[in-house]
């Protein structure tokens, strides 16, 4: 009977170990899936994240892209009006010069007029006093 009653004993905390042991085992698992479902909503999280820094870095880009494409497009127009005054300046010269040299040719025209005028006063002068 001693036997009997010692056996049914350790069969009841052995039945009550292995009660906590499968609610340890049940804890362990819930525990896991709760902080496996964290881990998802933080890579969830993450992933979004992820999303919004790649959207806006594409935002930035483009913009980028725009104001550079509108400073390309002014800086070829600013050089176009630094051109065009180049020559319209070099054309301005070249009128110049060449204004210069035909005035100089008309004077040194007139003084050869000049000089042969006295010449021919000086000659009818000469003549009349022959």
């Amino acid at each position: 009977m001693y036997a009997q009653h010692f056996n049914m004993k350790n069969r009841n905390i052995i039945l009550a170990l292995a009660v906590v042991i499968a609610s340890l085992g049940t804890i362990t698992v819930s525990a896991q899936d709760a902080s496996n479902a964290a881990f998802d909503r933080m890579d969830s999280v993450q992933t979004q994240n992820r999303a919004e820094q790649v959207k806006a870095q594409k935002s930035t880009d483009a913009q980028s892209m725009s104001d550079l494409k509108a400073s390309r497009k002014e800086t070829k127009a600013r050089a176009k009006e630094a051109r065009t005054a180049e020559r319209d300046a070099n054309a301005a010269a070249k009128e110049s010069k060449s204004a210069y040299k035909t005035e100089k040719k008309a004077q040194k025209a007139r003084r050869q007029a000049d000089a042969q005028t006295k010449k021919a006063a000086k000659a009818r002068e000469k003549a009349n006093d022959n």
